[in-house]
């Protein structure tokens, strides 16, 4: 049964969120050992200096519990283009809309600070079907598919969506 929005709580990450969000990273039964390893450097690093020229990271709030991290920045030599790096949600809270809450925060950042497009890079192993599903369902397409990029036969899919403006 998904939760209500009100009760899940999206901020920005704290220094003294980093343990909890590791251990969600580290839980994580999709990511391989050398991707926890990169959404670890990603996360200290949103810590050290967090802006959209690097990393912005933003946390799910459950009642005191993290229960989720996203993390997003633009991309270097591009205008109003950004990339979705990690999204992570604990296993015992998923499909009760925490990873919507938490995409939809960042679209508003993203689009407040005059994002044109997401982008989204991820896998086509099975692991991470249920990661393409939902970002299908939040209205991402499929534009690229690189044969063989992350290892035989695990082709790196392109997301992309296009950011709404307010009052455009």
């Amino acid at each position: 049964m998904p939760l209500l929005d009100t009760q899940i709580v999206i901020r920005s990450l704290k220094r003294n969120d980093l343990i909890a969000v590791q251990e969600l990273i580290l839980a994580t039964e999709t990511f391989r050992p050398d991707e926890k390893h990169v959404a670890e450097q990603v996360l200290r690093e949103s810590l050290i200096n967090p802006s959209p020229e690097g990393y912005i990271s933003l946390v799910a709030d459950l009642k005191g519990k993290l229960v989720g991290w996203i993390s997003f920045g633009t991309i270097p030599c591009t205008v109003g283009s950004w990339d979705l790096y990690w999204i992570v949600v604990s296993r015992a809270h998923r499909k009760k809309s925490i990873g919507t809450s938490l995409l939809n925060e960042a679209e508003r950042i993203m689009a407040r600070e005059r994002g044109r497009m997401i982008l989204i890079e991820t896998s086509s192993t099975p692991a991470y079907l249920p990661a393409r599903s939902f970002y299908e369902r939040m209205g991402y397409r499929q534009i690229a598919r690189l044969p063989n990029c992350y290892a035989p036969g695990d082709d790196k899919i392109i997301y992309m969506k296009e950011i709404q403006r307010e009052g455009e």
